[in-house]
């Protein structure tokens, strides 16, 4: 909890947000919610609707954060990811985190909501990063090759 209390600071410096303002995740990890405190799922709703995936991309390359995002339900599903072995690659290298609320058991129609929401979002974000991944992975074939083409002194 303590380092993502540090994430919560830092994200507070550089957007002048508070993580209410954003999508709540669960780090399967750590087995922790990646928040200071409880978000209601009217809020998870609200942050949903108005979020930007293309501008949460940009913001979590900054830090790094290549995870994917992932929704619960009886197995996590992973929207945006059409092949099993780009799953497997990528969940293997840059891991996923969930994002909250989301649930295969819709006890209101709150989670209903979220569900389709998060969906949604995941979907347009996950599809995102694996196009920046490709493209940065192409990159760095291409600078291989071409270090390897030069010739030593």
């Amino acid at each position: 909890m303590r380092v993502f209390n540090i994430i919560c600071l830092l994200f507070y410096a550089v957007t002048g947000k508070d993580c209410f303002d954003s999508i709540v995740y669960y780090n399967p990890i750590l087995k922790t919610i990646e928040c200071t405190d409880t978000i209601s799922l009217q809020k998870q709703i609200e942050n949903l609707k108005k979020a930007d995936a293309l501008k949460t991309l940009k913001y979590n390359i900054g830090f790094k954060d290549f995870r994917l995002i992932a929704i619960r339900g009886f197995a996590y599903q992973f929207p945006g990811l059409n092949k099993f072995d780009q799953f497997d690659t990528l969940v293997t290298i840059y891991g996923f985190k969930v994002i909250e609320g989301t649930s295969d058991n819709i006890s209101s129609p709150e989670i209903s909501t979220i569900n389709q929401l998060a969906g949604i979002y995941a979907f347009h974000y996950n599809q995102l990063l694996i196009k920046y991944l490709s493209s940065f992975d192409k990159r760095a074939k291409e600078m291989q090759l071409s270090r390897l083409s030069q010739k030593p002194f």
